[in-house]
């Protein structure tokens, strides 16, 4: 979101590959995510989503959810929220809000 405001210009995180570039130029790999298969693991909602847009102005789309759990252990993991405003929120360990505990690494 930092990247795309301080630039101006929209980006695109592709969640197949982790990999971050402007929008219409994926051979422009400015980041990417190198995910380590024995370490937690990442799943995001809703899950038909191939990537996220933050624009300029720092909005998202589609909004999104992740989590990050070790062993699907939900009490903990992670649960970030890529809000349509652009505001990335990360929660407690533990929690899928301010008040209510994880209780899945898988739906949320």
């Amino acid at each position: 979101r930092a990247q795309a405001v301080s630039k101006r210009e929209s980006y695109e995180i592709d969640l197949t590959q982790w990999q971050i570039y402007p929008v219409g130029d994926s051979t422009a790999v400015e980041r990417k995510l190198e995910i380590n298969s024995s370490q937690p693991t990442i799943t995001f909602a809703p899950s038909s989503a191939t990537s996220v847009v933050f624009s300029a102005q720092g909005m998202a789309n589609p909004a999104i959810k992740f989590t990050i759990c070790r062993d699907n252990d939900a009490a903990n993991g992670y649960l970030l929220d890529i809000r349509p405003s652009g505001l990335i929120k990360r929660f407690q360990r533990g929690y899928k809000d301010d008040s209510n505990t994880l209780t899945s690494c898988t739906s949320f």
